[in-house]
């Protein structure tokens, strides 16, 4: 679904990968291939397949080539970003590991932040230990946020890029909080808005 989000998104009027482009080709195949094979009823992977081999004819084409090469498929967007300790922890050393993994990017000091972290923490109680949590936050001042993340029961990092984060523009990510969930297996399987939303389809 992400990857959906991501080829579609526009940024100062224009697409962020372009169908048109020859090297953005392979970016369509891996995401039409990934559709193909864990939602093949999805209304969107039609439209993913079509725009794919047409991005690769037109791409063979050029390089005098006939026969299409599928893409490599992209399960997860990895992050690695430092915890609250100084170590970089990745987002494959969470997710993937036997159980769903939420991945939830937000603002730690922003006066909705404590209201947030109570209601996370509530649901993080609610599934026993069954669900891990990587926290990413993009917050300017960091000692602020060190002393908030000591606080959370689960692993948090933050983003030096802040609002000009690669993860930011990687999810598609336009308003926050927002989180992603990611199945035991480490599938991307779905995005939510708000927590009670975030329950609903944990």
């Amino acid at each position: 679904i992400i990857g959906y989000y991501v080829l579609t998104k526009i940024v100062d009027g224009k697409p962020l990968y372009d169908p048109a482009s020859a090297s953005d080709a392979k970016y369509y195949a891996a995401v039409a291939t990934a559709f193909d094979q864990f939602r093949p009823n999805d209304p969107h992977a039609g439209m993913l397949r079509d725009v794919s081999l047409q991005a690769l004819r037109r791409r063979n084409a050029g390089q005098g080539k006939t026969r299409v090469v599928e893409a490599e498929e992209i399960t997860m967007i990895d992050i690695d970003l430092p915890n609250e300790n100084g170590k970089n922890v990745k987002l494959s050393d969470v997710a993937g590991k036997g159980k769903k993994t939420v991945l939830i990017f937000s603002m730690m000091n922003q006066p909705e932040s404590p209201a947030l972290n109570i209601a996370l923490s509530e649901l993080f109680d609610s599934f026993g230990g069954n669900v891990a949590f990587y926290h990413v936050s993009f917050d300017a001042d960091q000692y602020a946020w060190r002393d908030a993340a000591r606080n959370l029961r689960w692993t948090t990092v933050i983003d030096p890029a802040g609002m000009t984060s690669d993860a930011l523009r990687s999810y598609n990510v336009g308003s926050m909080p927002v989180f992603f969930i990611y199945t035991a297996d480490g599938q991307l399987a779905d995005r939510a808005q708000s927590v009670a939303e975030l329950r609903e389809k944990l």
